[in-house]
């Protein structure tokens, strides 16, 4: 028969910005529960594939009721496994009673009815369903969604582990294999294994970490039909309605709404007047030098003219089993999740010799959006063949026009104290040195 599946169009290997990136749409009550609806109706699809694969288990001979079933092998299904077709599993062997294949394809055609359903109403409302926007920003095919779903069941409810662990014949196997996946949204036949591809490092669902592989049942090394899939925490979180960020960006991420303070255009108007007049080319932002607080008055003032949050992430924070190609990923679909502009600071831990490695700067040359990666000491980009655009700001020490007023605006009502301007003249500090 047909697959029940969807096929993967293209390779989907980049991101593509979201339409509403700008402004994400509020998180309301409203279009939560529109959210948690779309979830429902989607995993709906997904309970139709499962039942019908219990079911040709069943129809096959698989006794549910028997306490041993998984444990081991017995003769009869030792001959049934050397008669089974290539890339078939135990399902795959029957045909179900036409009346009873006619009842499920009803149940798929409802189920699918539902979530159009559930998308219309949000178009009408004019919100944008998560695991729409998720499909979009990180160009996920349809067969790709599925998957996702397929490996997302158990971490919202844990019937699921019951369900695959009895369809995978062994009761500690919690989570959809590879192999499980295939059987259920593939046919049968060595066609199938064309589908593998979807599941490399460098297609969407593991490149962006949205999907996990692992070896289950005492963790031995194990091959690619054999790994489990597991959902990244941080995206199911973000499914739900709250961004939770990864351990592996450290204690040192912030995601906020840009607040503007009042020493903001003090410390770099200039700086963001440079940047917005760059914005229609979605630039990479550089920023160097020693003036931190104004890197961070900058990030703050680029992010309100983008109308973005936030999303602070400091490299000095992160530990060292952590490579910082694997950060500057997870920052990166973070930000793109969020609807938000990276501020990577501390980039001096990333950079080598006055370089920053290639596979670095592609992950960001890669990214839709603007990006800021900020940093004290210069470096040089290289080894990238590119098309975006990289603006260099530095940061020095403000000029002494500029320590006059920062020293004037951090005294406050104190600010005619005898003798400021030499103290401004004289040391030569850092618009975060004077505040303190």
């Amino acid at each position: 028969g047909p697959p029940i599946g969807r096929a993967p169009t293209g390779s989907g290997s980049h991101m593509r910005p979201p339409e509403n990136v700008r402004r994400p749409v509020p998180s309301d009550s409203a279009t939560m529960d529109l959210n948690l609806e779309h979830l429902r109706a989607e995993l709906a699809r997904m309970d139709v594939l499962l039942r019908r694969e219990v079911r040709r288990w069943q129809v096959s001979g698989q006794d549910p009721h028997d306490a041993f079933r998984g444990l081991y092998v017995s003769d009869e299904q030792a001959n049934a496994l050397l008669e089974r077709p290539l890339a078939a599993s135990w399902g795959h062997l029957i045909r179900l009673d036409p009346a009873e294949e006619q009842a499920f394809q009803a149940a798929m055609a409802t189920a699918e009815e539902h979530v159009r359903a559930v998308r219309a109403r949000a178009e009408t409302q004019g919100a944008t369903l998560r695991l729409v926007r998720l499909a979009e920003v990180f160009a996920l095919s349809p067969f790709d969604v599925d998957v996702f779903l397929l490996s997302l069941a158990p971490a919202l409810d844990l019937r699921y582990e019951r369900l695959y662990g009895y369809l995978q014949d062994d009761v500690t196997r919690k989570r959809p294999t590879v192999s499980l996946v295939l059987d259920l949204l593939c046919p049968s036949g060595p066609e199938r294994l064309q589908f593998l591809t979807r599941f490399a490092d460098d297609q969407p669902l593991f490149r962006f970490g949205l999907l996990e592989r692992a070896a289950e049942a005492g963790g031995h090394r194990t091959g690619l039909l054999n790994q489990a899939l597991h959902p990244h925490e941080t995206v199911v979180a973000w499914l739900l309605g709250h961004y939770q960020p990864s351990s592996d960006l450290g204690s040192g991420v912030a995601l906020s709404e840009a607040i503007l303070g009042p020493a903001d255009p003090l410390l770099a108007a200039k700086a963001c007047q440079t940047l917005q007049q760059a914005t229609a080319d979605l630039p990479i932002a550089i920023f160097r030098g020693p003036d931190e607080m104004g890197q961070q008055a900058a990030a703050r003032l680029w992010a309100a003219h983008l109308r973005q949050p936030l999303l602070s992430i400091d490299l000095r924070a992160q530990g060292s089993e952590t490579p910082p190609a694997n950060v500057v990923r997870i920052a990166l679909r973070d930000a793109l999740l969020t609807g938000a502009l990276p501020f990577l600071r501390g980039w001096d831990v990333c950079v080598q010799n006055g370089v920053t490695p290639p596979s670095l700067l592609a992950e960001f040359c890669a990214f839709p959006g603007c990006a800021i990666i900020a940093g004290c000491a210069p470096w040089q980009p290289g080894g990238v063949e590119r098309q975006r655009r990289l603006v260099c700001i530095d940061f020095a020490v403000p000029r002494v026009a500029q320590r006059l007023a920062l020293w004037q605006h951090f005294l406050g009502d104190h600010r005619q104290i005898a003798g400021l301007p030499a103290l401004a003249g004289q040391f030569l500090l850092t618009a975060g040195q004077i505040r303190d």
